[in-house]
């Protein structure tokens, strides 16, 4: 467990030292993918139908926002609960899009 924690301290720390304009170039990344799915479009029974169209894209400030990070800590049963281990954290925004294209 100290190893994962140490890799996701280490991967956040990253993503804080980014500078305004590295946020922004990771934020046109995934603006641009975003808006490619949501103008995707498939022909079904002669029409056209927008597969994504409900999607949202974050604003620049809720993408690169702190609160992008959700720690669960399960308790001291949490192998009797069936979890693989007793902290959770999950990314979100800059943190989750920047892991999938570091990684």
């Amino acid at each position: 467990m100290n190893k994962q924690k140490n890799m996701n301290h280490r991967f956040i720390t990253d993503i804080e030292n980014l500078d305004s304009f590295q946020k922004l170039e990771v934020y046109m990344d995934y603006f641009i993918a975003k808006t490619s799915l949501k103008h995707d479009f498939d022909f079904i029974n002669d029409k056209i139908v927008y597969l994504w169209k409900e999607g949202k894209i974050k604003s620049f400030e809720d993408f690169t926002s702190s609160k992008n990070i959700k720690v669960t800590i399960h308790g001291e049963d949490w192998q009797k609960q069936g979890y693989a281990q007793k902290v959770r954290v999950d990314f979100y925004g800059i943190y989750d899009f920047y892991q999938r294209i570091k990684l």
